[in-house]
């Protein structure tokens, strides 16, 4: 491991930039590996205008995350508690709860929703007060007749105390992993649907997915995300991008027209990565450690093809 990070280090690098792990754009400063100016993987715009009509308005944000397997619906998801962040100006006053309870309960899903929502708010340093505090830290323990009516109440009431003159004006979202079925959009909507938050719910796509079809899903519902493979455009694209953040001493090493060849068949951005980090980690061993030489780290259109085709062969034994 040692060597390996000496390799790195040679070419002005921290680390492998195409290594896969979610994106945190919630962190201060924001995450610089969002995917949002990939040409033709998503477009903000509809996002943009759609957050900006809501927060205009005071009302909630309802957004779906929809994909395949390994096409980035979590980091996406955060990205779009980023924007939303920004959009209403609250810098680092934005309380987050993600829950992956992998569940078709509701009670269950938003009783643990409001108290992450309790325990970042307190956090923050944010004064709930005795009632309030005591009420969300008793939340999975109500009665479940009757529980959205009061989850209403707890979140209006959450809202009041974030918003209150006295402290720093704060807001909060909600990221909910698997949207197990429709029903939990709508009990989302009866929760938190007189506050101004977001609420992010990630869905699997595909004939094979856990998760509920989305046929019928109106505007009204949620503002739905498509996230897709990524093209061969879209890939090179990818790895300039990711170099370009990750180091400015020396051009990105990678041979664009190459790279299109090499990925001609559209892959989700996970797999895109993993294999960019792979061709970076070998061409890295290649190239020696005395001294930086950008020559040696080029990628050549013949060198991806070949080492492209030799990966595969291997991958395949």
């Amino acid at each position: 491991m040692a060597a390996q990070g000496t390799a790195y280090d040679v070419y002005g690098l921290t680390g492998n930039p195409y290594t896969v792990t979610p994106l945190t754009p919630l962190a201060i400063p924001p995450d610089a590996r969002m995917p949002l100016g990939l040409d033709g993987f998503f477009d903000p715009r509809a996002l943009d205008d759609y957050l900006e009509d809501v927060v205009a308005d005071g009302r909630p944000a309802f957004v779906v995350v929809s994909g395949r397997d390994f096409t980035g619906r979590t980091s996406m998801a955060r990205c779009v508690l980023d924007h939303y962040r920004r959009k209403r100006g609250l810098g680092d006053r934005f309380v987050v709860a993600e829950v992956n309870l992998n569940t078709f309960d509701a009670f269950e899903l938003l009783s643990h929703a409001l108290g992450r929502l309790r325990r970042g708010s307190v956090k923050m340093g944010v004064p709930l007060g005795t009632d309030l505090d005591r009420r969300l830290s008793q939340v999975s323990e109500s009665p479940r007749p009757g529980f959205l009516l009061r989850f209403q109440e707890l979140a209006e009431d959450l809202e009041t105390a974030l918003t209150a003159p006295d402290t720093p004006r704060h807001g909060f979202g909600v990221l909910i992993e698997g949207l197990m079925d429709v029903s939990m959009l709508g009990a989302a909507h009866e929760v938190f649907g007189d506050v101004p938050c977001v609420v992010v719910f990630t869905h699997q796509a595909g004939e094979h997915a856990k998760t509920a079809p989305l046929h019928g899903l109106t505007a009204d519902d949620a503002h739905l995300l498509h996230l897709h493979p990524l093209g061969s455009r879209q890939v090179r694209l990818l790895a300039e991008g990711r170099w370009a953040q990750a180091t400015t001493e020396h051009p990105c090493p990678f041979d664009g027209p190459g790279l299109e060849s090499v990925f001609s068949t559209e892959l989700p951005i996970k797999l895109v990565l993993k294999r960019l980090a792979r061709l970076l980690q070998y061409r890295l061993n290649t190239a020696g450690r005395e001294a930086a030489d950008a020559e040696k780290l080029k990628m050549s259109y013949a060198w991806l093809v070949e080492t492209g085709r030799l990966l595969s062969e291997w991958n395949g034994r």
